[in-house]
This record gives C-alpha cells, structure tokens and sequence, in this order.
C-alpha cells in the first residue's frame, strides 16, 4: 500500500493496516503499564472512515479505541472512560 489518504480511507486493507497498527500500539501499552495482555479479536475490531476511530475489541468487549489523523498518518489512544463513575 502505497499510504493512506483522504481518497483510500474506505478500503478494506486500510482498515486492516490500521487494526494492525493500533493492536500493535495496545499491546506495546499493556507492556509497557504492566496489564494483563488481552487480545484483540481481528473480527471484532472495527475502523470506521467517518469518525476515524479504530475500536479494538474481542468477545469480553472494547479494549481501546484509536482515532486516526490522516494528515499526521498517525493513530491517537482516545479515553472512552472520561466523564464514567
């Protein structure tokens, strides 16, 4: 793939690429913090091209979610807990 852009964003292998990407950059995470690595279902993560969000899950549930910036070709963790109690 020669990189992703604003024209390409609804492919398939894209959405895969940045699956890929975030799973890589979770688990790295969970290492790196010490947690428990849970693995991230491929069927059940999801990139939606609307809202840029990478959502990693498997059958317990969300995992993380990482919105992407096509300027930057960069993926961004997004805190899904903010404003939870």
């Amino acid at each position: 793939m020669k990189g992703i852009t604003k024209e390409n964003i609804t492919s398939p292998d894209v959405a895969d690429e940045l699956i890929e990407r975030a799973t890589r950059a979770y688990l790295r995470f969970c290492e790196r913090e010490g947690g428990v690595q849970t693995q991230p279902s491929r069927s059940d993560s999801t990139f939606d091209p609307e809202t840029m969000r990478v959502t990693l899950a498997n059958v317990n549930g969300t995992l993380a979610v990482y919105e992407f910036n096509v300027n930057q070709n960069r993926l961004y963790f997004v805190d899904t807990t903010e404003g939870q109690s």
